[in-house]
């Protein structure tokens, strides 16, 4: 394959052009090629990604005579893998490939929203619900702290059928009552849940609902208020909506609203910052809130640390746990690096 590419073209009029849809994320170390398609990436020294860029539509026939030949030899190898796996190709007709459009825009003024639940919380799911339907919301978490039982659950999703909602996630402690048959027959019957999270499962398994697109995962760990926030290659997205939103605004806080176990209005349940008691105020009230959107455009470019990775983009951020001097101020919190991340860009390294 790689022989085959490097010999299909005609270097007096070929280009070297990555794909339109490969959106190249430079690091310290390491560049990773997003293929927003086929969701996969692929990485490369950044020393070969300054080389693509110094190209830039110049026939190959120039760029041979820069370089010595043994240099080219390399270059030509790296570029023909590329082709072979299928993120770039030759073409003599290069300026016809336009760059393909970077803007993230969404007509909802919440995206996404979690509703956190304990012992004590008195939620009217059916209220907050329509409420968020009224600023398009589209998706939303529930994380409990407190054992539900398939009935509770049950009437979670009754006040969200017939919402907007199009996606339902939930988090749940293991109770005896989650069998395989009887989450497979209960979420069978509520196509609303896409994903079921059951932590302080005495195993661990990820079993999916037939004809659905729902799966569960038991997992042995704890989930606590302080649980999120993880960095891991595992939870890496290279979905098309998940990058651009990260390419120009903070992908965890951005047209985010939540509500806490006590029922106040945040934007993330674990910062500080409240806006009000959500049986007292609208959400669409809280949204105009002067701080409340002050994270919004915090993306990992300006983040210490994740300006320089090579994943900004397709990693998920924490505002809430960041790597900060005292460990509370604000003014750290804004662009501090996430303190669940153990990622180093200048070594290429997970520590």
């Amino acid at each position: 394959m790689i022989s085959e590419a490097m010999e299909n073209f005609s270097p007096d009029l070929t280009t070297f052009q990555l794909a339109s849809n490969c959106i190249p994320v430079r690091g310290a170390v390491r560049t990773l090629i997003c293929d927003l398609q086929r969701q996969i990436g692929r990485l490369i020294p950044s020393t070969f990604y300054d080389f693509i860029v110094s190209i830039d539509r110049r026939p190959l026939s120039i760029l041979e005579h820069e370089h010595s030949s043994a240099d080219w030899a390399v270059l030509r190898k790296n570029m023909a893998g590329l082709i072979s796996e299928g993120y770039a190709f030759w073409t003599p007709t290069s300026h016809v490939f336009v760059p393909m459009a970077l803007d993230w825009e969404s007509p909802a003024r919440v995206t996404n929203a979690i509703i956190d639940i304990a012992a004590t919380s008195t939620h009217d799911y059916k209220e907050i619900v329509g409420q968020l339907g009224q600023i398009g919301c589209l998706a939303i978490q529930f994380r409990s702290f407190t054992p539900l039982s398939l009935k509770n659950i049950h009437e979670i999703c009754q006040a969200c059928n017939g919402s907007l909602l199009r996606h339902v996630d939930m988090i749940l402690p293991f109770t005896i009552e989650f069998t395989e048959s009887a989450l497979n027959e209960f979420c069978s019957q509520n196509p609303l849940i896409t994903r079921m999270t059951i932590y302080s499962s005495p195993y661990s398994k990820r079993m999916t609902i037939p004809l659905t697109p729902t799966f569960i995962d038991f997992e042995l760990g704890s989930f606590t208020t302080t649980s999120c926030g993880q960095v891991h290659e595992k939870l890496f997205s290279m979905n098309l909506h998940h990058v651009l939103e990260s390419m120009s605004f903070n992908n965890c806080l951005n047209r985010k609203l939540s509500i806490d176990a006590q029922g106040e209005i945040r934007n993330c349940p674990s910062t500080p910052e409240k806006y009000g008691d959500s049986k007292l105020v609208l959400l669409k009230d809280a949204l105009k809130h002067h701080e409340f959107n002050k994270y919004d455009l915090i993306n990992k470019d300006h983040i210490e640390g994740c300006k320089d990775c090579e994943f900004r983009y397709v990693c998920t951020d924490c505002r809430a746990f960041v790597k900060s001097n005292d460990g509370v101020s604000a003014n750290n919190r804004v662009t501090s690096k996430p303190s669940k991340c153990h990622y180093d860009p200048y070594t290429a390294r997970w520590n």
